[in-house]
């Protein structure tokens, strides 16, 4: 089964996370909205019995668009909103769709739902039949019908695979004003499915959907700006363009990708942690996991007007852990290292989603689960090895705390590396630079010893001074010692 997206996108497309700088936390648990509370009848007025909707056998054709109709079918009856094509019920729509079409053969908008549904019930027989459908469909002018169809031949899901005929169909549903069929074409050239990879003509048809007012392509086009790909010089104004475009179009990526600009005050959009805050919120609602552990962040630091609540952050940190966000799996664990948020300490469960984390590159999980082994914590071996890989993985990635520590296993010739004072005092360097205060301190004392590098009480002093301004209670302490 294909990704689903808007009936249906060719891929599903996911925009490189902007993460918010945080020690590691991130995100949020959807909120659970309190249903209305009933009202009360008049009691001089006997309550009427509430209408039983009606059945199949009464009304097919109105059972069938409640649940298969396209929210992209502009051919709908009025009142019915539409089913995303992964929420549909498959197996009572395709009995209302097969009555319904009994009773309306022609119709290419019943034809259309009842290939929906097919679709999604996903057998072979099944996708052969919703094939046969989607082609009536498309053949009486449906743009819903031929995309789908496209779609169909691009994937050989029930018809013979034929990428030719899926162009040919993508082009009918493009020409007839059909943005997911624009925004198709447009993946095609980028990925080269079928046709030649060219860069510029996948960026005009992707412009083109967004023009034609498609969310997606509109937030995709946000995700090349706000990263300078595809062609596209970096430009955070026209990021935030985009994103908003898309945003206002409930799209939940998008929300997430505006909220951030706002939380920092990015793409000439004025710093408004309140918006972000209720941005991430809708996002996080509609199961984002980014926005999901951003806000957490946001309830764990009480920013965004939400009153600190580190119970809250540690739910929302879970959701956004269960979808595999790395992030939300680095903070989470870090909760459940120090037995914040409501959580029991446990470290075994801390090296668990340490692990997680670590094994999608992020960096800060990557340290932390190096000290785990360094010290054979949360029922890890002892491992010096595996801590140094760990450590030289995370600081490859720039992390402080990880070149820090890489550089005492330098000093110490541990974790099968051999001892090296300059290698030490070099890494040492590099996370001082980040403003690592321990590493100002480490540093500071090879210049006081001469240790890797050439002896100077001028620049040990200015470490340790660095390192005190920080906080560093050891720094402190030998300035003191040393009458400064």
């Amino acid at each position: 089964m294909r990704p689903f997206g808007h009936d249906w996108s060719l891929f599903a497309r996911v925009v490189t996370p902007i993460l918010v700088p945080i020690l590691a936390l991130t995100l949020s648990v959807p909120l659970i909205l309190l249903p209305s509370p009933p009202s009360v009848a008049d009691p001089a007025q006997p309550s009427a019995p509430a209408a039983a909707p009606p059945s199949v056998a009464e009304n097919p054709d109105h059972q069938c668009d409640i649940l298969a109709a396209s929210p992209l079918d502009k051919t709908r009856p009025a009142g019915i909103p539409g089913v995303e094509a992964y929420k549909i019920d498959a197996k009572p729509a395709v009995e209302a769709c097969r009555a319904a079409l009994a009773r309306h053969p022609d119709d290419p908008r019943i034809a259309l739902q009842l290939a929906r549904a097919l679709y999604k019930n996903g057998s072979p027989g099944d996708f052969q039949e919703a094939g046969k459908l989607y082609r009536q469909a498309a053949e009486a002018g449906s743009v819903l019908g031929m995309n789908n169809l496209a779609v169909m031949y691009q994937f050989g899901d029930g018809v013979a695979l034929d990428k030719a005929e899926a162009m040919n169909w993508f082009r009918k549903a493009a020409d007839a004003g059909f943005p997911t069929a624009m925004r198709n074409i447009g993946n095609l050239y980028e990925n080269g499915g079928g046709v030649q990879k060219d860069q510029a003509e996948a960026l005009r048809w992707y412009r083109k959907s967004a023009d034609s007012g498609d969310p997606t392509a509109q937030r995709m086009l946000g995700g090349f700006y706000d990263e300078g790909r595809e062609g596209l010089a970096k430009d955070d104004r026209q990021a935030a363009h985009f994103y908003k475009l898309a945003a206002d179009q409930e799209d939940d990526i998008a929300r997430s990708k505006l909220a951030e600009f706002y939380e920092t005050g990015r793409g000439g959009l004025t710093k408004d942690e309140r918006e972000a805050a209720r941005l991430y919120q809708l996002a996080a609602e509609q199961g984002d996991a980014e926005a999901q552990n951003n806000l957490g962040f946001m309830y764990a630091t009480g920013r965004g007007g939400l009153a600190k609540d580190e119970k809250k952050a540690a739910q929302f940190y879970e959701l956004a852990a269960d979808q595999g966000d790395a992030t939300a799996q680095f903070n989470l664990a870090s909760y459940y290292e120090d037995g914040r948020g409501g959580l029991k300490k446990d470290d075994r469960e801390a090296a668990r989603l340490y692990k997680l984390a670590a094994d999608q590159g992020n960096a800060t999980a990557r340290t932390s689960l190096a000290h785990f082994y360094e010290v054979g914590r949360g029922g890890l071996p002892k491992d010096d090895r595996v801590a140094a890989r760990l450590y030289r993985l995370a600081a490859e990635a720039g992390d402080a705390e990880a070149l820090n520590n890489l550089a005492v296993m330098y000093a110490t010739g541990r974790g099968g590396l051999d001892k090296d004072e300059h290698e030490a005092a070099r890494f040492y360097r590099l996370a001082a630079d980040q403003g690592d205060m321990h590493a100002e301190f480490n540093l500071a004392t090879a210049y006081a010893e001469g240790r890797g590098v050439e002896k100077s009480l001028t620049d040990a002093m200015h470490w340790y001074r660095k390192a005190a301004e920080a906080g560093y209670a050891d720094a402190k302490a030998k300035l003191k010692q040393l009458g400064h």
